[in-house]
């Protein structure tokens, strides 16, 4: 039997709802298929339920209560009573965990020995001084029990976290123990793809060829007034009919993200997912409204809020040129060597445009910048000895901080916690 678990950062990608994410459903669809099991780590439930009570329902009741006090104490704003919704928010939390039920198997330790932790932390502090790795090592500690206690099981995690994978010690203990049926996944797609079923007639050039361009094109025509909002910040807030009509769509070759196969519960069914890089240029109709264009441009707050790229030609025509994530599912026919029935899922114009913004930010990050002054005229110096975790400005969530030993300023690495 093979038992899959996911860490936290796997669920936070999947989204809230992520029983309704089509990787989540593939996954469990492939494990009921073929009789396997899904299990839940203790430490991971509890960090994402504490995620999401005190970073995404805690504050939306803060920022409501804020919000809802402002408005009622103006003077010009006639309203009797707004509504309260800490009902409404606590009934959010209650449907977020209960999404967990879906897990087959829970596992962790309700305690941990204290000479494990020390010997762990003692060593951790001089592998990895910067990043407090507790939480993963309690998962790795989790996991090997269980593994050392089945098997007879293939235990798996899917995780982006190079951690379990790299830290020494937790490699040690595996080694030690003689752990072998414990593995390791980057992402959900990359398990299925090693213990889904394989088909030499499956391959880049089959996916490519069962993917008409017509489709593709029919379902941007469908939706193609949302790529400006993307491009500009002037269009983000624009209601439907105030954006441009099209002039021109081209869409550039085709590439493969990903795909991967899985066996429906009726015996001898098979289901491709599919995942394409969509290049399209699509140029838009001449902006009519040149003195409300002209005064956004002016107003430098509003157009880099978002590091939009702006891309307007010299005709003030608004440009999306860019890859779009496309997601499509289609039938396997292994006796015609050949997929069928493809249906469009749905694609995702910033999918692409996003990771290039994080690698940026990433790229940005690798030092502690020394160019700003600090108080006395020279240059910070920051505590690398003492970072902490704290609520980041390039995104929800943690990320790792350092502070100045002198005048005390805090400097957001962007390393978000996992």
């Amino acid at each position: 039997m093979t038992i899959v678990f996911l860490d936290s950062n796997i669920y936070r990608q999947l989204g809230q709802r992520f029983l309704e994410n089509q990787d989540f459903k593939r996954l469990k669809d492939f494990l009921d298929s073929t009789y396997n099991d899904f299990g839940v780590l203790n430490v991971v439930q509890k960090e994402i339920l504490d995620f999401y009570k005190k970073d995404i329902y805690n504050k939306l009741l803060r920022d409501y209560t804020n919000l809802k006090s402002q408005i009622e104490k103006n003077p010009l704003i006639q309203i009797e009573k707004l509504q309260d919704v800490e009902k409404e928010i606590d009934e959010g939390y209650k449907l977020a965990e209960k999404q967990f039920d879906v897990h087959k198997l829970r596992i962790g330790a309700e305690s941990y020995s204290s000479d494990e932790l020390l010997e762990f932390l003692l060593l951790n502090k001089r592998v990895n001084g910067r990043k407090d790795n507790t939480r993963d090592f309690l998962i790795a500690k989790d996991l090997i029990d269980f593994a050392n206690g089945n098997k007879e099981s293939q235990i798996i995690l899917i995780s982006d976290d190079d951690f379990f994978t790299t830290h020494k010690h937790v490699q040690e203990i595996i080694e030690k123990k003689k752990i072998e049926n414990l593995h390791f996944f980057k992402s959900i797609s990359d398990f299925l793809k090693e213990f889904g079923p394989k088909f030499d007639f499956v391959n880049d050039e089959l996916v490519l060829k069962s993917i008409k361009i017509d489709l593709i094109r029919d379902e941007l025509l469908k939706d193609i007034k949302c790529f400006p909002g993307y491009v500009s910040g002037f269009y983000s807030d624009k209601e439907y009919e105030d954006i441009p009509e099209i002039e021109n769509l081209e869409i550039k070759d085709l590439e493969i993200h990903d795909y991967y196969v899985t066996k429906n519960i009726s015996p001898d069914t098979y289901t491709i997912q599919i995942s394409l890089a969509v290049p399209i240029v699509a140029t838009y109709e001449q902006e009519t409204k040149i003195e409300e264009l002209e005064k956004f441009r002016k107003n430098p707050v509003y157009k880099y809020r978002d590091n939009y790229p702006e891309s307007f030609d010299n005709q003030n025509r608004i440009v999306f040129d860019h890859k779009v994530l496309f997601l499509f599912e289609g039938v396997v026919n292994t006796k015609s060597e050949t997929i069928e029935n493809i249906n469009f899922i749905d694609f995702f114009p910033d999918h692409f445009i996003w990771q290039e913004e994080m690698k940026k930010i990433k790229e940005q990050r690798k030092s502690i910048p020394t160019s700003q002054l600090c108080v006395d005229g020279n240059e910070h110096i920051f505590d690398e000895n003492m970072g902490f975790y704290h609520i980041s400005k390039f995104g929800p969530g943690l990320s790792w901080h350092y502070r100045c030993k002198k005048c005390g300023m805090i400097y957001d690495t962007g390393d978000f916690f996992d």
